[in-house]
């Protein structure tokens, strides 16, 4: 169920296909960052964009406890820095700095991940007295996959035997 005046798009492929996009190399770098790209356009379209990765599951809608005060609301990350893949960005210009700046931090380093050049994009956007406001979201209400499948007990796979 999609509510009304709400625009969903699926990205199944780079432009060149996702063949040899295996997680670490140039081609997977470039792929995930094509999110950011699309986010980028939407918050200049004038849209709010939430960019949710496809590994995430919704168990109640998170719109309503997204701070629109605030430029960015962001997912924690277990191992430190914040998880891009769980982002809602409001349309404006300090999320259109934040996205901008991720972009160049991962063409610049060309095998440079979506989540790594967000998180320097963050950490170069505080250094700074600018007015761009983020809000880091609970790890309680919005648990990364480590803290969520990990901690306080591991939690099984389908494809795991309960007994090894």
């Amino acid at each position: 169920c999609v509510p009304a005046g709400t625009h969903c798009f699926e990205m199944t492929g780079g432009a060149g296909g996702d063949a040899g996009a295996t997680f670490g190399s140039k081609n997977f770098a470039r792929l995930v960052n094509i999110k950011t790209e699309v986010t980028m356009a939407a918050v200049a379209l004038g849209y709010t964009a939430l960019l949710v990765d496809g590994d995430i599951v919704f168990l109640q809608n998170p719109l309503p406890l997204m701070d629109r005060t605030v430029d960015l609301n962001i997912q924690d990350d277990a191992e430190g820095g914040r998880n891009s893949g769980f982002m809602f960005c409001r349309p404006t210009p300090w999320s259109l700095a934040l996205l901008a700046r991720s972009l160049a931090v991962a063409q610049a380093a060309r095998d440079m991940r979506q989540q790594p050049a967000v998180n320097k994009a963050l950490e170069e956007l505080g250094k700074g007295k600018t007015p761009f406001t983020v809000k880091v979201l609970s790890q309680e209400q919005y648990p990364c996959g480590k803290r969520y499948f990990e901690s306080p007990v591991r939690r099984m796979f389908y494809w795991e035997h309960p007994c090894e």
